[in-house]
Order: C-alpha cells, then structure tokens, then sequence
C-alpha cells in the first residue's frame, strides 16, 4: 500500500511540473544532456515536434498546450516529464511501462540521496546527527512486535533496570540509540534510565519522548559519582534487584550483544 501511495503522489507530482524533465543521459564531459519536454521519436504523429521542443526551452515557464491524434486538448504545466505527456497523448501498455519505469527510478534516486544524506549527518555527528539517531531509534521500535530472543521473558526481566549511559554529542552513543530501542521495545515489563552525561536540555526532551522510562541529565554531585564508574560512554548497566547481578556493557554493542548480557543478567 505504501508503495501505490508514494506511485501516485510521484505521478501527481509529475503532472504538476514538480519533477524534472527526465533522468537525462550522459554525455562524454560528464554532465547531464539537457532534453527537450517531448521525446519526438516516441511522438512522431505530432507534427513540428521539434520546433515545438526549441519554442519550450525559450520560454521555460509556460504551459505545454497540445493536441492528442483525435484533436482532444491537453494543457501541461511546465517541466511535466515527457514520459507522462507522451502517456496522456496516446496511452498504450509500452508508455505505461515507460512511466511506471520512469516513477521506480525517480523513488529509487530519491531513497538514495536521502540515504547518503543521513549517513553524512551521523558520520559528523552532532545536533543533526542526535535528531536522525533518535527518528531511526523510534522507526527501529516500531518495526519490534513481541521478545526478540525466545530464552528471555518480560516476567524474568521485571526486577531488572536497564541504565543506558549516553553524551548527546557522541557519534556512538548515537549510533547505538536504535540497538537499544529494539530492545526495550521487545521488553517492556523492564525499567529503564537513560542517563545524559553531558548539559543537553533540548536533546534530553526528545530522548525522553523516544524512550519509555525515565530519561535523567545528570550533574553536579550525581554526575561525578557515576563518572567515578563511567569512564567512556556509550556504556550499559543492567542491574537484577532479585538476583543481585550487575553486568556491564563498554562500547558500542549490537541488540544481539545487549540481548546476551540480559540473559546473563536473569539466570
């Protein structure tokens, strides 16, 4: 369903002229060839195509205006790619194929450079790198539907707390949000303390929105006591008040490393 929908917002869009003529090719110096609105070869009933094409590229902005084979009127709104307009002019099974073509590579560019974008924003960290840890920490929570390891019950798990140590400003910390949420998430009866070491009121807030628990910024006396014990973050405690355990994790973990340390934690 997702996909059918994202499908006709794209066409919808194409028919507005929000997107780009076509993915144009690549000529020899390495820049994108410009294209005309219309693939003339594809439109050859229409006649001064071309000279159509050259009158477009003078005056960019204005609408598209033409007649299909059976004199029907369509008016286009500039940059509408030529794959839609050759498919409204004459559909046919090929030129649904061409659109539908058109509209997974269109989606498929778009995944990819909004996926780039967010890696660069967690490789530098930061605000922007904390804001996209905490988005992927609550889609990583919402993709979890019941215990992720068949060894570890929610009834085990109740007399523990799970003490997650963290500076906003971490690049690991951050990267190791979305570890953390699928886990709490499978394990809800389990409480849990997300322990800021550093003065981040505004990142503090949106933790304490991602996570269930208490989200605490810690300083002054509290601070240093735990930084006695804390030497680096991230860094998880997992603490059994009915088997009196503590185990504790250094460093960046994956769920699965995190999943080991509550069964030890339990037995």
């Amino acid at each position: 369903m997702a996909g059918r929908t994202a499908r006709v917002a794209l066409l919808g869009l194409a028919l507005l002229g929000a997107w780009p003529a076509q993915a144009a090719d690549t000529p020899p110096g390495g820049l994108p060839s410009l294209l005309g609105p219309l693939n003339c070869g594809r439109l050859s009933w229409l006649s001064g195509c071309e000279t159509l094409n050259e009158t477009m590229r003078e005056n960019p902005s204005g609408p598209i205006r033409i007649k299909d084979p059976g004199g029907l009127e369509f008016s286009f709104a500039p940059g509408t790619p030529s794959v839609i307009i050759e498919h409204m002019l004459k559909p046919t099974p090929e030129s649904a194929k061409r659109v539908l073509d058109w509209q997974d590579a269109q989606m498929a560019r778009a995944k990819l450079s909004a996926q780039l974008v967010k890696e660069e924003m967690r490789r530098r960290g930061g605000e922007r790198g904390g804001e996209i840890a905490l988005f992927d920490a609550r889609a990583a929570a919402d993709n979890v539907t019941g215990p992720l390891d068949s060894r570890l019950s929610n009834d085990a798990l109740r007399p523990v707390t799970f003490y997650y140590f963290y500076d906003s400003t971490c690049p690991t910390c951050q990267s190791m949000m979305s570890e953390v949420a699928k886990v709490l998430a499978a394990y809800p009866s389990m409480k849990v303390s997300m322990l800021q070491m550093n003065s981040d009121p505004a990142y503090l807030s949106k933790v304490a929105q991602t996570f269930r628990g208490d989200a605490i910024g810690l300083k002054g006396p509290q601070l240093q006591k735990y930084q006695a014990h804390v030497t680096s973050v991230p860094e998880i405690w997992v603490q059994n008040t009915r088997t009196k355990k503590t185990k504790v994790l250094k460093g960046y973990h994956r769920a699965s490393d995190i999943l080991q340390v509550l069964r030890e934690a339990t037995q």
